[in-house]
């Protein structure tokens, strides 16, 4: 799929972010599952623009986008990485990617982890908003 990515850059994409949710993500927990729903829901809420998956890890960046935009460190930085730009006015699209079984296991606690990337899309939607 990074092929894709890159083709979408070089037709005038800021950022391509995929869409683990678009087919089914039948190999996801239910939990994770639900929780990525759920993220998704209350960023398109918060930013009043519907996203499908905010914390994937599978996106391209044009460069100068990257060093635009001053980024935070947390456990929500995935759904910063797609929310600052697309309320910023940039090209940001999603495209679908296939999920697959994590290989490991996670050290991300579903309640912690959850509420602590739900305050970060909250408080990235109103610093966006402030600017």
């Amino acid at each position: 799929r990074l092929p894709d990515f890159l083709a979408e850059i070089n037709d005038g994409a800021d950022v391509v972010s995929g869409d683990r949710l678009y087919y089914g993500a039948d190999e996801m927990p239910g939990l994770n599952k639900l929780g990525n729903e759920l993220f998704a829901l209350l960023a398109s809420v918060a930013m009043g623009e519907r996203v499908h998956d905010t914390t994937t890890g599978m996106r391209a960046y044009r460069r100068d986008l990257l060093q635009k935009i001053r980024w935070t460190e947390n456990t929500g930085l995935s759904a910063e990485l797609l929310m600052r730009p697309l309320m910023r006015g940039y090209d940001v699209r999603e495209r679908p990617i296939d999920y697959d079984e994590r290989k490991g296991e996670t050290k991300l606690d579903p309640f912690e982890g959850g509420a602590a990337i739900a305050k970060s899309i909250l408080k990235v939607a109103v610093e966006e908003r402030l600017r």
